[in-house]
């Protein structure tokens, strides 16, 4: 597997690739484990990953990555690679102490590496963990480092994520900012998967500032990106946007129709988090159709929901529940 063109010019290969050979791939790791070969398991399993991550085979990636991680290898960087992908899927599960051991030993084989963007890499997700714990300082420092130690390297996801936490802090004008930049950057370069992730989080924070037709735009190429790659994990995200912008329009017909699809696929891959935001959004759909009580029932079915979840509600999310809950003209708690 290629992993250089994962987010490159031939994403949509790859992705192509890896639906069609990823039998072929599960039988080669599984006779390398059995044989006792991590070499080549850490490698396939490490190539797999973000492959593994973007279909939403959670389970599957945490157990092959564990599994081959469990052997030694001489190759620090196939290594570093897995470390990172096997990271990532313990941060779906919130096993936040799991999650920053993997990037913990990641950092310090990148570090005997001599290897910039891989510390850049690692630091950049130590910033995303302290970011779903609720720790917005320790995330923006992380991300910040991060940018530090690889001055001459790809800044666009780590902007793009230092616009959601100013987003998350409600500074809607530094959130702008950040996302700017990172939409600049990714429009220089191959069309693709960081676009399509930038211009949602952008179309996002537009939404909030009311410009609903430049929001719309953006929205609607994420999606269309998200799509053209069959990216199952991402693509519902462009599809909540979109409904809260046509519910902001006041089209609620488009609007339950596509926070219904979103729902659908957060609720397959079980995510709580996820599932809790569209389902508010559906609360509110109901209460701007007069369904109060309909409206009631599912911001309480939100409300359940993120209490499943140890990730901190941010004060956003907090914000977004007492709008909805005070528009329904539901008690909300302090």
């Amino acid at each position: 597997m290629c992993i250089r063109d994962r987010n490159g010019e031939e994403q949509a290969a790859w992705m192509a690739w890896a639906v069609a050979d990823h039998d072929n791939c599960l039988a080669a790791l599984r006779w390398a484990l059995a044989a006792g070969d991590g070499e080549t398991a850490v490698a396939i399993a490490g190539g797999l990953w973000w492959f593994w991550y973007r279909r939403g085979y959670f389970e599957l990636g945490r157990e092959l990555l564990a599994a081959s991680l469990e052997w030694p290898s001489s190759a620090p960087l196939i290594r570093a690679n897995a470390l990172n992908g096997l990271a990532a899927f313990y941060l779906v599960d919130e096993a936040y102490a799991a999650n920053l051991a993997c990037h913990e030993e990641g950092l310090a084989l990148r570090r005997a590496l001599g290897d910039p963007a891989g510390i850049a890499t690692v630091l950049h997700n130590m910033g995303l963990t302290a970011y779903t714990m609720g720790d917005s300082d320790t995330a923006t420092a992380r991300l910040l480092e991060s940018i530090e130690v690889n001055p001459g390297g790809d800044q666009t996801s780590a902007w793009a994520h230092l616009g959601l936490i100013a987003q998350e802090r409600h500074d809607l004008a530094a959130a702008r900012r950040w996302l700017e930049l990172a939409y600049d950057a990714a429009m220089a370069a191959s069309a693709g998967w960081i676009q399509a992730f930038v211009m949602n989080f952008l179309a996002d924070v537009l939404r909030e500032l009311g410009e609903l037709d430049a929001a719309d735009r953006l929205a609607q190429e994420s999606l269309r990106l998200f799509a053209e790659m069959d990216d199952t994990y991402y693509l519902p995200d462009a599809q909540v946007t979109l409904a809260q912008i046509a519910l902001d329009r006041g089209d609620t017909a488009a609007a339950t129709a596509l926070a219904a699809l979103a729902a659908a696929q957060y609720a397959a891959r079980d995510d709580a988090v996820l599932l809790a935001s569209v389902t508010l959004v559906q609360a509110e759909i109901a209460g701007r159709d007069g369904q109060r009580e309909a409206g009631a029932a599912l911001l309480a079915r939100s409300q359940a929901l993120r209490g499943r979840a140890s990730r901190a509600v941010s004060p956003h999310e907090q914000a977004q529940y007492e709008r909805v809950a005070g528009a329904l003209g539901v008690a909300w708690p302090e």
